[in-house]
Parts: structure tokens; C-alpha cells; sequence
């Protein structure tokens, strides 16, 4: 298996590591805070993270390494998540801490940035972009935002985004992050506040559903951070902060959701988890654990069968797969 970790390192730190088989990375980078990474021709693609001023990089693969072939700051603050469109050659960025989403044009042949368009997401409370997904077809760009209870969908046209509806999420719930089901009916949506995920038809952005992911008899602290959908669609996971599990949840034949168990995540803070592309593995960022667990799934079950390995690694933030 090989990916990509990257955490809240600070500049010289090791922030940044390609990882093989062994826990020794074949290539490491000190930048600061890139709490959110993302892959595409070629390119890793990261951020930094900072409350005062936001920041994106482009590195090359250049065999088992990777060399940086632009940096530019960009408008917004805390710029915390990252989205590539291949067909569109746009990195698309979240703004945690001003509200912005950015898109950023991009030359695969120069391996440079260009012009970076800022749209600010506004509303009655403080906007906090978090989240940006595209469909398959990379016309459609689903954002979410914390903030303003609201998800901001746009179409893209000639390299821009171009708003195309505002859907309202339950007030206080905070929608963090989203993903589409695997016939792109629905829209799967995190929440940090509310601990649900709120499923969405994708037709006419009707509420279908709201799940909670935490079990029954839970008391205490829990704050979801991020979700995925196995590759067949059968089932979505998503991650509990401070309660420290995942949550499985079994999707029907209408493509909503029914909580089936939730299991430890192996460490504190579950922030950023991916499956592999086989489904049989999830790959869990654990922050304040100092290390990433990787559970081998059983792919009929949707269940965890064993934690295969651990990666020390510090305040691991994301994971992402070449």
C-alpha cells in the first residue's frame, strides 16, 4: 500500500512522507501545517493551515520522490481542505477561517499555479468553508460550510465556478464534510455539531434523512469529523472525534442509511480516514494519537477484522492514495 500522510508539522519538521510497506517513507517535506493534501496528474497538491494567511503547494512525482514545482499564497485564512479536477485542471480549496473557496488553475506541463479565483460564501453567521467534492463527470462542485449551516453547489464553466444552488442544512448541525453516493442520487453530509449525516437527493435537494453516527449509549464529547463510502456503495463509515470510534453505517437499496456498529478507531481524534481502493482497508488519521491505523475491513460485512498496522507519524491531519 502506498500513500501520502501529511499533519500540523511545523516548517523543518517531517510534515509531509510518501509511505510504502515499511514505515520508513521513501520521501519526506517540512512545510508548515498541511493539514489537507490531495493527488492528481502526477502531483501532490497541499496546503498550509494558518489563521492569519493560506497557502498551496504543487510538487511533482518524480519516481519515489516528489519535487516542489510551485507555491503560492492565496486569499483567505485557514485554508483547510483540497479538492483536484483533473479534467478541469483546477485545485479547489476550503477557507476555514474566512469563508472562501478557492479555485486555482493549474499547468500539469509547467507544474505551476495560475490565476486563483476567491468566492466569498456569505450568510447571517461567521462563514467557515470546510469541504469541496466533485461528481464524477467534474462539472459539479458540493461544498459545505460549518459555518452558515449550508451547502454551496456550483457548476464549472471555462475553469470557473459558477454558484448553482444554496441548500440549507438544520440549523446548529454544522455540515463538514460530503460525499455522493455511488449513483450520484445523494449527497452524503458530515456534521461536527449535530454528530449526524444528513442525506440529501441530489434532484431537488430535499432533506431525506438525518442519521445519527454515534451509538445509543454514548454520553460525552463527540465532534465528526470526515466520511467515505466503500467503492460498492454498501456502506459509509464515518469518524467520531472525542469519541474516538467509526461509526458503519449499511446503505439500503433507496440509498439511505441504518447505523450497524460502531468500533474503535485505534488511537484519539480520528480526523481524516480513507478507504483503499480495494475497500479493504481504512486508513485512520489518529491527531493527538501521533500515528495513523490502518483496520483490514471485510468487504461483505462492512466490519473490521484486525488493525494490520500503525505509522508514527505526528499529529497526522490527512491521508491520500497515488
Amino acid at each position: 500500500m502506498k500513500c501520502i500522510i501529511s499533519g500540523y508539522g511545523v516548517s523543518l519538521d517531517t510534515s509531509i512522507a510518501y509511505f510504502g510497506d515499511r514505515s520508513v517513507p521513501f520521501w519526506t517535506d517540512g512545510i508548515e501545517s498541511p493539514s489537507f493534501i490531495a493527488c492528481g496528474d502526477g502531483y501532490l497538491f497541499a496546503l498550509t493551515e494558518n489563521s492569519y494567511y493560506a497557502a498551496i503547494y504543487a510538487y511533482r512525482r518524480e519516481g519515489m520522490s516528489y519535487r516542489l514545482t510551485d507555491r503560492r499564497n492565496v486569499v483567505g485564512r485557514a485554508l483547510c481542505h483540497l479538492a483536484y479536477s483533473p479534467v478541469n485542471k483546477l485545485l479547489i480549496g476550503s477557507c476555514y477561517g474566512s469563508g472562501h473557496v478557492l479555485c486555482a488553475q493549474f499547468d500539469p506541463e509547467t507544474g505551476k499555479f495560475g490565476d486563483v479565483d476567491a468566492i466569498e460564501q456569505v450568510g447571517d453567521n461567521q462563514s467557515r468553508a470546510h469541504c469541496a467534492a466533485l461528481n464524477r463527470a467534474e462539472d459539479r462542485v458540493y461544498t459545505a460550510n460549518l459555518g452558515l449551516d449550508k451547502l454551496f453547489i456550483y457548476r464549472v464553466e471555462n475553469g470557473k465556478l459558477v454558484e448553482d444552488a444554496v441548500v440549507s442544512a438544520p440549523q446548529g448541525s454544522g455540515p463538514r464534510h460530503l460525499r455522493l453516493s455511488v449513483d450520484e442520487k445523494l449527497l452524503y453530509v458530515i456534521t461536527e455539531y449535530s454528530n449526524q449525516i444528513l442525506v440529501y437527493d441530489t434532484s431537488d435537494w430535499s432533506l431525506r434523512q438525518q442519521v445519527s453516527t454515534l451509538p445509543a449509549n454514548h454520553f460525552g464529547s463527540s465532534h465528526c469529523s470526515t466520511l467515505c463510502v466503500s467503492k460498492d456503495g454498501r456502506f459509509v463509515y464515518a469518524a467520531n472525534r472525542y469519541a474516538d470510534n467509526i461509526a458503519v453505517l449499511e446503505v439500503g437499496e433507496d440509498g439511505l442509511l441504518t447505523l450497524k456498529a460502531n468500533f474503535d478507531c485505534g488511537g484519539r481524534s480520528p480526523r481524516h480516514m480513507e478507504l483503499t481502493e480495494s475497500g479493504n482497508h481504512l486508513v485512520i488519521c489518529c491527531q493527538n494519537s501521533d500515528w495513523v491505523v490502518i483496520k483490514h475491513i471485510n468487504t461483505e460485512t462492512g466490519m473490521p477484522t484486525h488493525t494490520t498496522r500503525e505509522i508514527p507519524f505526528n499529529a497526522p491531519a490527512c491521508v491520500a492514495f497515488l
